[in-house]
């Protein structure tokens, strides 16, 4: 019918185009993720070994603000709701525990002596283990361009790890330590190594789970996040003393409640994002948005950063932008999103 009609053409110049929408996506990482990234230093500089309550506080808030929209009215079952997903279960428990993984070794890597900086620096590589990862598991292809882009970030993150190792030995020599200090610096390195491998992992799987069983964003960001709460019952005890401590500092709530806030921005447009780009593409993104955080940080927060650790740096965004450039950096990865589109 022509009201019908008119309804139908209506909806559709009411749509986002694709790249207003990836704007959009772009802008809650750089901001959401941004202002997340201070609100952390802030709470991490008061109370260094909070990771584990901020990261269940993290879960729990994305869960509470998503559960309403993922479960449905149902008088006959036992809690009066059922649960709706798309995606089976078994494939949300496996990409949850590579998300609660990755996400709980970041956090606890503050307590081992890594500066926001390298944190982020380190976490930067995440480039090279996805194209490590997407190549020997998931059987991905990716052009000459990108394996150049790959080994630049690569050479620059070995340089600024190597310049904080230096760093953490010359402060082991100034306190006459026995290179104590070291050591819980490279157990911190050790966590980010591990975590990285989770993320990495993670966005494929993702991938993966898209062409599969197609997109459905929102379902996702709840399931990864309510799925992994039962987890954190091996924390408890951790959990109830970093809580007891924060009792006594009633400031840090302020910025557990921006990081929280934040974070939830962060989430969405980083899905969103994953929704409509490919995974190497969302890398780039968050890794963009890193170094403007550690630019940020260092300015702000007067972290230690020599000549060696910026060198370092920079080729890690040499490396980003040499990617960048490249038309085709995952035929494989363009392919499948292509595809999914295509169902």
């Amino acid at each position: 019918s022509p009201h019908t009609s008119s309804l139908t053409h209506f909806q559709s110049e009411m749509t986002l185009s694709r790249p207003v929408q990836i704007a959009g996506a772009v802008g809650c990482i750089l901001l959401g993720c941004g202002f997340n990234n201070v609100c952390l230093e802030v709470i991490v500089r008061k109370d260094p070994t909070a990771g584990s309550l901020l990261t269940f506080l993290q879960f729990l808030t994305l869960s509470i603000i998503s559960f309403p929209q993922n479960v449905k009215r149902d008088p006959e079952s036992l809690l009066g709701i059922t649960f709706v997903h798309k995606v089976p279960l078994w494939f949300y428990f496996l990409i949850t525990s590579c998300f609660f993984g990755s996400s709980v070794l970041n956090n606890l890597a503050f307590g081992y002596g890594i500066i926001q900086p390298i944190h982020m620096v380190f976490r930067s590589s995440s480039l090279v283990m996805a194209l490590v990862v997407g190549k020997l598991f998931f059987g991905n292809s990716y052009s000459f361009k990108t394996f150049v882009s790959v080994v630049i970030v690569s050479i620059g993150v070995v340089v600024a790890l190597y310049a904080e190792s230096l760093e953490q030995t010359r402060l082991d020599k100034l306190s006459l330590g026995d290179g104590t200090d070291f050591k819980r610096w490279s157990i911190g390195i050790s966590l980010l190594t591990v975590a990285l491998v989770l993320s990495s992992v993670l966005g494929h799987l993702q991938s993966f789970g898209y062409k599969q069983w197609g997109r459905h964003v929102e379902e996702g960001k709840f399931y990864t996040h309510f799925v992994a709460l039962p987890f954190f019952y091996f924390f408890a005890d951790e959990l109830t003393s970093h809580f007891e401590v924060w009792q006594t500092h009633p400031e840090i709530w302020f910025w557990v409640f921006g990081n929280l806030a934040s974070q939830f921005v962060c989430i969405t447009g980083v899905y969103h994002l994953m929704d409509l780009t490919d995974p190497l593409t969302c890398t780039v993104v968050i890794t963009a948005r890193k170094f403007l955080s550690l630019l940020f940080s260092v300015w702000y927060f007067e972290n230690k950063f020599t000549a060696a650790h910026w060198v370092g740096a920079v080729l890690v965004m040499v490396g980003i932008f040499t990617y960048t450039t490249t038309n085709n950096g995952s035929s494989s990865s363009k392919s499948s999103n292509s595809k999914s589109k295509e169902e």
